[in-house]
């Protein structure tokens, strides 16, 4: 997985790249054109809002028409699936508004709905495959606060010292080949560096 996406945020690109997520009560809606395979996703907590001041990913209005816009969706939209995911536990209510307005709003742009698995009790971790428009997901009972946050690689712990002997040993022997005055400067640094893919909550989004 390249990127974990937090609640009240978009993410978008293309293969190879793959979005993870975490989903309790919110909505994740993904987009996929099988033709580029380019796409994204985007995880909303509210519904929607008619104030421009207030359109963030928070809202479902906002988020999808942001990740619609971001993928130029709209210049091709029958190229385009979408998958629903999430919007568990709770009375039901909430959550079935936050459905309502992801099929509306999909509607409006033209994209056609392939795949929902919403509802329910369980959470819900997933994993959307740029490359195939394909979503892992697995059921959990419970989600923790460290779960919207990748792991750390650990670091190797030094190596312990074998003794007074140790620190008496010779230094090595100096290279008997001078370095070069310069170096090449590394290929990546070459590169520009692309653009921000994520939006995220205080990020603004036009509506519609």
């Amino acid at each position: 997985m390249n990127h974990l996406l937090e609640p009240s945020a978009i993410r978008y690109g293309e293969s190879p790249e793959r979005i993870g997520a975490i989903v309790g009560s919110s909505l994740v809606v993904t987009l996929w054109n099988a033709t580029t395979k380019k796409g994204g996703m985007a995880q909303f907590e509210l519904p929607s809002t008619a104030d421009a001041k207030l359109a963030t990913a928070r809202f479902g209005n906002a988020a999808i028409y942001g990740l619609a816009r971001s993928l130029s969706v709209k210049d091709e939209p029958s190229a385009w699936e979408a998958q629903l995911v999430g919007a568990a536990k709770g009375d039901g209510a909430g959550q079935e508004t936050l459905v309502a307005v992801a099929r509306r709003v999909l509607a409006r742009l033209g994209v056609a709905v392939v795949s929902e698995d919403i509802g329910g009790q369980l959470g819900r971790k997933l994993v959307f495959d740029l490359g195939t428009g394909e979503i892992a997901i697995s059921k959990v009972r419970s989600l923790r606060a460290s779960d919207w946050h990748e792991a750390a690689p650990r670091s190797e712990p030094a190596p312990a010292s074998r003794g007074p002997a140790a620190a008496r040993r010779e230094p090595a022997p100096a290279s008997r080949e001078s370095a070069p005055a310069t170096r090449e400067p590394a290929a990546a640094s070459r590169e520009s560096v692309p653009a921000p893919r994520s939006t995220a909550i205080s990020t603004r989004l036009a509506l519609g």
